[in-house]
């Protein structure tokens, strides 16, 4: 998926259209990050990165109007993704729906990185960009283009909350990341920020249910770290040995207790937990040495 905050408005899309590569100043759209040319006409020819598109029409050659998808092109009876022509995609159909999912009147299709591929499914009447990475037609649900095996109602899946699109949910299932969450409750399944949801028996990070929590004790202290009366987690991982009433986070991925000095979630052996303070960036140092990255820096 390119990287990048797609327009996810219909009309916000058709508007941004197509502009004649020859009517750009220069006809060149240049990286604005790297010293090259995404699309130049040159020597009577069109060129991608210093490749010259043999069967491309520089007449009629199209890039789009926004520079948003520097990628995908188009002329009078072609489209090109890069240096490649793209067989049997109509071109007078052919438009962006959302975040890298285009359709024409055959098939939908996912832009990855270096290519541009139709979905499994073939059924583009149902075809629906649901938001962020998510998809469906009437056979398959989609992530980034990938089947979602597990979605067995995919003309129900729909986001779960507009504002952190990493979460869908097809009425029965609920999915993180285009990964299902197993065993979590529907009818009781709750967001929390942070990348932390619940439902009626379980906390999870992700897609991950965080192991033996308790959750009337259950809390959320900041980042990915959380803890019940009995543990301390960072993300789905129990922090081993940490004790969650002296526990207290530092920065940088640093946590201490009353006893012990952890990196993420494992202990940093022979860490002395009353002297220990984080230096900067991954470093710290404690009364008898430094550390970087939770690793041990002899002398």
């Amino acid at each position: 998926m390119p990287k990048r905050v797609p327009p996810t408005n219909k009309d916000e899309l058709s508007s941004m259209g197509w502009v004649r590569l020859s009517s750009i100043p220069g006809q060149k759209v240049d990286s604005r990050e790297y010293v090259f040319n995404y699309w130049k006409i040159a020597d009577g020819s069109v060129w991608h990165q210093k490749r010259r598109l043999k069967n491309a029409d520089p007449a009629s050659f199209e890039v789009r109007k926004d520079y948003s998808q520097v990628f995908i092109a188009r002329d009078i009876n072609h489209i090109f993704h890069g240096w490649s022509l793209v067989p049997k995609i109509d071109r007078n159909t052919f438009r962006e729906v959302g975040n890298g999912y285009w359709i024409d009147r055959h098939r939908a299709y996912c832009e990855h990185e270096t290519s541009i591929t139709p979905l499994k499914g073939e059924d583009v009447s149902h075809f629906k960009y649901i938001g962020g990475p998510y998809a469906r037609d009437s056979v398959f649900a989609y992530y980034a283009g990938r089947v979602m095996k597990t979605c067995i109602e995919p003309l129900k899946l729909q986001l779960m909350d507009h504002e952190n699109v990493w979460y869908a949910g097809d009425k029965k299932k609920i999915f993180h990341d285009g990964a299902e969450i197993a065993g979590v409750d529907f009818e009781s399944w709750t967001l929390i920020k942070g990348g932390f949801s619940k439902d009626k028996k379980a906390v999870y990070f992700g897609s991950k249910p965080l192991p033996r929590v308790k959750l009337e004790s259950w809390e959320q202290l900041g980042g990915t770290y959380s803890r019940d009366q009995l543990s301390v987690y960072q993300m789905y991982f129990k922090i081993i040995g940490a004790d969650p009433r002296s526990w207290e986070c530092l920065s940088h991925n640093y946590s201490r207790d009353a006893n012990a000095v952890y990196y993420g979630s494992r202990v940093i052996p022979d860490a002395d937990s009353r002297t220990f303070r984080v230096t900067g960036e991954g470093r710290a140092k404690d009364q008898n040495r430094s550390y970087i990255r939770g690793e041990s820096q002899h002398a």
